[in-house]
């Protein structure tokens, strides 16, 4: 009997978390176009793929500041990772590392490491990266 009440439930958290203004981001998700370099990395050209509401947050809540830094003789690289919450289900967004897609998320440009779907099929989590030298 439980199992038959679980799914309608579900089904209606994602409207309720919709209606509640949580998702105060705007996420433009883009994949690579175009020409791309010697090392198989995008030269710069993007096409917007899908355009959604979400709720950003630092990777890690509740543990502080996460970022890892590496310093070299003449450079900073410095890495910030994001995790990102989306209502919905977006298969078409890459799970894995290495697509070349990114995030735009309120302007800021992401990289895109991975995408994740839950059980039910009624969410999308992503883990991005900002990347300055």
């Amino acid at each position: 009997m439980l199992q038959n009440i679980i799914p309608v439930l579900v089904a209606q958290v994602i409207p309720k978390v919709q209606a509640s203004g949580l998702l105060v981001s705007t996420c433009v998700i883009q994949s690579p176009s175009g020409p791309v370099t010697a090392y198989n990395q995008p030269a710069g050209t993007f096409t917007t793929v899908l355009t959604l509401a979400c709720q950003d947050a630092p990777l890690g809540f509740g543990s502080g500041i996460d970022a890892g830094e590496t310093k070299q003789l003449q450079d900073t690289l410095a890495g910030g990772y994001r995790h990102v919450f989306i209502a919905g289900y977006y298969p078409q967004i890459p799970t894995g590392t290495g697509s070349g897609w990114r995030a735009v998320i309120d302007g800021t440009v992401f990289d895109l490491l991975g995408a994740e779907n839950d059980s039910q099929r009624t969410q999308t989590r992503l883990r991005l990266q900002l990347v300055t030298i």
